[in-house]
């Protein structure tokens, strides 16, 4: 049962890890839309955090990147750190679950996956006595 948990968190962790790529590469952050006198004359302005883009009604599409971070509204630049974040965080938490499953810890288990590195430290200190 503690095998089917730990692989259902594995699956769900690694499936957040891709949506938060996803959600990170989408220039569809916030979308606006602009209608002329005529209906035929239509835009659609895609706001992300990397790059904004216009989408003419003729099917035409055009993104620019971002030219100065500085430039950005402040929300944004929040938005970009905490993606960052949350990305370099998932990647170090599945690697340390993935450590942490195949290893062999004498005693329990520890959340962050240390014990292969700080128990070799422990046994050496406790076996001088």
């Amino acid at each position: 049962a503690k095998r089917q948990l730990f692989i259902a968190g594995l699956c769900l962790a690694i499936f957040g890890f891709c949506g938060t790529i996803l959600i990170c590469g989408l220039p569809m952050w916030k979308v606006t839309a602009f209608i002329g006198s005529n209906v035929v004359v239509t835009q659609v302005f895609w706001e992300g955090i990397w790059m904004n883009c216009v989408i003419q009604s003729t099917g035409h599409s055009q993104c620019k990147a971002y030219d100065s971070v500085l430039a950005l509204p402040q929300e944004l630049q929040v938005s970009r750190g905490l993606i960052c974040v949350s990305i370099a965080v998932s990647v170090v938490a599945i690697g340390l679950t993935v450590k942490t499953d195949c290893g062999y810890s004498p005693g329990h288990r520890w959340l962050s996956g240390a014990h292969h590195y700080l128990w070799p430290t422990y046994v050496e200190s406790h076996s001088l006595h």
